[in-house]
């Protein structure tokens, strides 16, 4: 179900991505805090997963830490680390290594 879910969103971004339309939630601070209080995730160290929802990269793991990149619905990245705030440590397609919030990903399809 989950994965279902997951597809269906990252399906959505795509087709909005390709009209020129940018999603506009209608209380973007609550989705940010669904994030922040989403719950720790088991993730598979090494394995592939998509960005589910627009997030910051950042150098360090914590919504304070400066920003390294935006990563876009539907992007790869790949797991290199949990970490017991809620964040994951990832590499972009790119080769940039950061940080994000765990809950943000969804299972590669």
């Amino acid at each position: 179900m989950f994965r279902l879910v997951a597809a269906a969103l990252v399906l959505a971004y795509a087709v909005l991505a390709l009209t020129g339309s940018a999603p506009s939630p209608a209380d973007p601070q609550a989705a940010m805090m669904a994030l922040r209080t989403a719950p720790v995730r088991d993730l598979r160290v090494g394995s592939s997963y998509v960005v589910a929802a627009p997030v910051r990269l950042r150098q360090k793991p914590g919504h304070e830490q400066e920003p390294l990149a935006r990563l876009g619905p539907g992007e790869a990245v790949i797991v290199l680390s949990g970490a017991p705030s809620g964040f994951a440590q990832v590499r972009d397609d790119a080769g940039r290594t950061g940080y994000i919030p765990a809950a943000a990903l969804s299972e590669a399809l």
